[in-house]
């Protein structure tokens, strides 16, 4: 990593991205059973230098680019130490140049131990960080090597992470051989006192060369070819919430699945997703350094316009999009781009949602023929009555 060359962002269409990606780390210290990061680049971080990083900020800058930029590490506190170097020397290099972007990155929830860190992250202009949550049940996230997230008030660490301005996107899996019935319900919990407006909630999947991959294969579980074909549709195949789980599980596989869709449609639901995103605004601690230019700011203007059309006219949202809206105008105006931001994502998650539910659905059907022991169903259970 300290040898690599800047990236040749100038071979980009930059017009044609909404963000670019940079990376300083790669590798994760932690264990996660389902996490191939680890097999994959391993468990202690390699790093780029600070001037590698500034080199790469550089470029885009003198290439036109304004903006967000996202780093795209496993996890940015792998290494704490060097993290805030690399956020000390940009954050000099931002204020030197008007600070021309503002950021995004992945990292682990231990992040809310480290307030210098966290105040580094709000100096730069960090706006949204993902962070895998997994499961509010310590059974759940002991059996699955999570220890970073034990022992923990995960929704007191969520809030100081707000208290610096920075929106959490939490990770939560579904189908790990501990859960239980009421872990479903935790998860929502979680979730709404968490006020994580975009939870993405997926299916435990067996990735290829991890510890949960091996586990399984050693007790005969894993699925031939480590994939579940369970329906025709091939735009299926390449979502974690559609096309697993592909081992055999504890529960009955119909509850685990019924689990996903009671998950989905209680996060997403209209008034719940709206009344998060309103919560989160509420708390949500904004200052942004990053300053449009007019010409974004016309951009800007546009797309809450066609934002108001999609959600403040249609009967189902106008009422929560205007509750929303008029609500942070007169109370917490520094949170409106937030807000608006978060209740446009509705867009893209009611309808995955809806497109998801369908197909876990129609699995739940197809799992209640097998049910009753007709294996003559054709290829869409094949590999399930294989077992």
């Amino acid at each position: 990593m300290a040898s690599s060359p800047t990236p040749r962002f100038d071979l980009l269409d930059l017009e044609s991205y909404l963000m670019i990606g940079i990376q300083f780390s790669r590798g994760c210290p932690f264990n996660c059973e389902f996490c191939d990061i680890i097999e994959l680049y391993g468990r202690q971080p390699r790093l780029k230098t600070p001037l590698q990083i500034t080199r790469e900020l550089e470029a885009l800058y003198a290439l036109g680019h304004r903006g967000h930029v996202d780093f795209v590490d496993d996890n940015f506190v792998g290494h704490k130490a060097k993290a805030k170097e690399i956020l000390r020397a940009v954050l000099d290099w931002s204020r030197a140049h008007g600070h021309p972007f503002f950021f995004s990155t992945e990292a682990s929830i231990n992040l809310a131990d480290d307030d210098e860190l966290l105040g580094l992250m709000r100096d730069l202009d960090f706006r949204y960080v993902f962070i895998g949550i997994e499961s509010a049940d310590d059974t759940v996230l002991s059996s699955m090597g999570k220890s970073q997230n034990l022992r923990r008030d995960i929704v007191r660490d969520l809030h100081k992470i707000y208290d610096h301005g920075i929106v959490v996107n939490g990770g939560f899996i579904i189908g790990s051989d501990s859960e239980t019935s009421e872990s479903a319900a935790r998860m929502v919990e979680i979730i709404d006192r968490g006020r994580i407006a975009m939870p993405m909630v997926g299916l435990l999947f067996a990735l290829p060369k991890t510890q949960l991959t091996r586990r399984l294969k050693e007790e005969n579980r894993l699925f031939a070819g480590s994939v579940v074909r369970r329906r025709s549709s091939e735009s299926a195949d390449v979502d974690q919430a559609t096309s697993g789980i592909n081992f055999v599980t504890k529960r009955p596989r119909a509850e685990v699945l019924g689990d996903l869709l009671h998950v989905l449609e209680a996060v997403y639901s209209t008034r719940s997703y709206f009344d998060r995103s309103l919560s989160l605004s509420k708390v949500l601690k904004v200052r942004y350094s990053f300053k449009p230019s007019w010409r974004r700011r016309v951009q800007y203007a546009r797309a809450f316009l066609r934002t108001l059309i999609r959600l403040g006219l249609p009967p189902s949202t106008a009422f929560y999009f205007w509750r929303n809206v008029l609500w942070i105008l007169f109370t917490r105006v520094s949170s409106l781009e937030t807000v608006v931001n978060l209740m446009a994502m509705y867009l893209h998650f009611r309808r995955q949602t809806d497109f998801v539910s369908k197909l876990v659905a129609d699995d739940i059907r197809l799992l209640d023929v097998e049910t009753r022991g007709d294996c003559r169903v054709p290829s869409a259970l094949e590999a399930v009555c294989e077992h």
